[in-house]
């Protein structure tokens, strides 16, 4: 009865490990794949503000437009259905600004790269 017991605890003991070795290789791929990707997100991140910039560029210079006095209106293209559906989709839920968006992902890679992710 116990070297069946202990037939039976060596071969969880191995399958455990066996589990654990291919859940390493797997998270060791994972990573290698982040890393291969972090150019890409960095790039990403940057034309995220580079576009928010924009924007807030955009909104400004119509701020200022509605500011200034118009002498003549100069007439309003038709709206297509397109534009009328751009401008009443809801806005996104749960979304919010981060201002150091660069700092963030370097500290998740630098933090994957020392293995705490």
């Amino acid at each position: 009865m116990a070297l069946l017991i202990d037939a039976i605890i060596l071969g969880l003991l191995v399958a455990t490990i066996s589990y654990a070795f291919l859940v390493e290789r797997r998270l060791r791929a994972l990573k290698e794949t982040l890393g291969e990707l972090e150019p890409a997100i960095g790039e990403f991140s940057r034309a995220v503000d580079r576009s928010e910039g924009s924007v807030a560029q955009l909104r400004s210079a119509a701020v200022n437009l509605k500011a200034e006095p118009q002498t003549h209106a100069p007439e309003r293209p038709a709206q297509t259905p397109r534009a009328t559906a751009v401008r009443s989709a809801p806005r996104a839920t749960g979304a919010m600004r981060v201002p150091a968006k660069a700092e963030l992902i370097q500290s998740f890679f630098d933090s994957a790269r020392e293995g705490r992710a």
